[in-house]
């Protein structure tokens, strides 16, 4: 299976799963922060008050706290992932963007020119293979964010119905 066309659209695909991810990861990004917004003079309020909070209460929004602080580094691993990419040996990596970044511009059209449609379609099934281990792991830890969120959103509510019957 070494069609051009098939491998350019299942690279394509990937990337597309990279997008998803990221578009993703800076929703929820907005919606902790404006979650920080609405509840941050609820917890300034009680803050000011004297009262010992009961043990649940303060359990319970502890608890809420490092969820939702799991789901902020969930997100932002998600935008910015550790990816070690194994060893992929592509001669000359036409088609990355560290190798472009740092070839002038005479210097890439010749070597874009030079290379053969197999030196080509090798680099299309390594740039697959790459994106498609990176697209893994942004929606790894996207699926962490999301659920840590849920988590620290249901701690949060059971912390207020705590804190109304005490």
């Amino acid at each position: 299976m070494r069609d051009q066309q098939v491998l350019e659209h299942g690279l394509q695909g990937v990337h597309e799963w990279i997008r998803s991810a990221d578009q993703k990861a800076v929703a929820l990004l907005t919606m902790l922060g404006f979650l920080v917004a609405l509840l941050a003079p609820y917890a300034l309020h009680f803050a000011d008050r004297p009262v010992a909070a009961p043990v649940l209460v303060v359990a319970l929004s502890s608890g809420s706290v490092v969820a939702f602080l799991v789901s902020l580094l969930g997100c932002l691993l998600t935008l910015y992932p550790r990816v070690a990419t194994g060893n992929t040996k592509v001669p000359k990596p036409l088609t990355f963007f560290g190798y472009i970044a740092t070839t002038k511009e005479g210097g890439y059209f010749a070597d874009v020119n030079a290379q053969s449609l197999d030196a080509y379609l090798d680099e299309m099934i390594a740039q697959t293979h790459i994106s498609g281990s990176i697209a893994a792991i942004k929606h790894r830890h996207l699926k962490t964010a999301v659920v840590a969120l849920g988590v620290a959103l249901a701690l949060a509510v059971l912390a207020l119905v705590a804190a109304a019957v005490c």
